[in-house]
């Protein structure tokens, strides 16, 4: 005893501290199993749900599907923090770049640029783990586009310092890793408008018989007489 006080057992905790440990060692093994049955097939399915997502997307926009998006981020991170098996979890790695790429790209879309951030940070850690390079630079180009859009992007090395900031901020549909965002197609210049064209000159047909046989420049077929 010292100064009147007896010394605490750390070592074996009692009372209300020995069923908050049951509890999250109970949780720890719940988590562990539920990880365990995760085969090939599932990640499968997994990356089937993304990609509905991605479709979902496209056709009603992110703010139509936010609820299912962070359901789906949430329940491949489970899987993901929880997984043994090397290969397994780099499937679920690789899906949960993917994945969070998709959440950042919606996020982009509705000005929500700081989640946006986090969200490509998470993939970029994902893909680093994956060890998949050509996710890992698609998951970067596409977090460029936040500094792109953000209100005061950070000046570069050797940038020039009358740029103006870019506040316009137009609807970009989700793509796929390894496929490019559409371009929006520049307006038409008078200095680059082509020659308009000249009227064909195509000689009359010499006879019936090869007026018969001329092919049918819709359908690639000879038609018959």
């Amino acid at each position: 005893m010292l100064l009147g006080l007896a010394p605490q057992d750390i070592a074996s905790p009692t009372g209300d501290h020995n069923d908050e440990h049951e509890e999250q060692t109970t949780e720890l093994i719940g988590r562990l199993d539920f990880a365990a049955t995760i085969d090939p097939t599932t990640v499968m399915i997994l990356r089937t749900d993304t990609n509905n997502l991605r479709y979902l997307d496209r056709k009603l926009g992110g703010p139509a599907i936010a609820d299912k998006m962070r359901a789906q981020i949430a329940q491949i991170e489970r899987a993901h923090s929880h997984a043994v098996r090397p290969g397994i979890r780099a499937q679920l790695a690789h899906l949960l770049a993917e994945t969070a790429s998709l959440a950042g790209w919606q996020a982009i879309n509705t000005l929500a640029l700081n989640d946006a951030w986090t969200h490509y940070e998470h993939a970029k850690a994902a893909a680093y783990e994956a060890e998949d390079p050509a996710v890992l630079a698609y998951v970067s180009g596409e977090q460029a586009y936040v500094l792109m859009d953000s209100a005061d992007p950070p000046k570069l090395p050797n940038s020039s310092n009358t740029s103006t900031p870019n506040t316009a901020i137009t609807y970009r549909p989700a793509c796929a890793p390894g496929s490019q965002p559409p371009r929006q197609k520049p307006p038409p210049s008078s200095a680059t408008k082509p020659p308009a064209a000249q009227p064909s000159t195509k000689p009359p047909p010499s006879s019936p018989k090869a007026t018969a046989t001329r092919t049918c420049p819709t359908c690639s077929s000879t038609p018959t007489t």
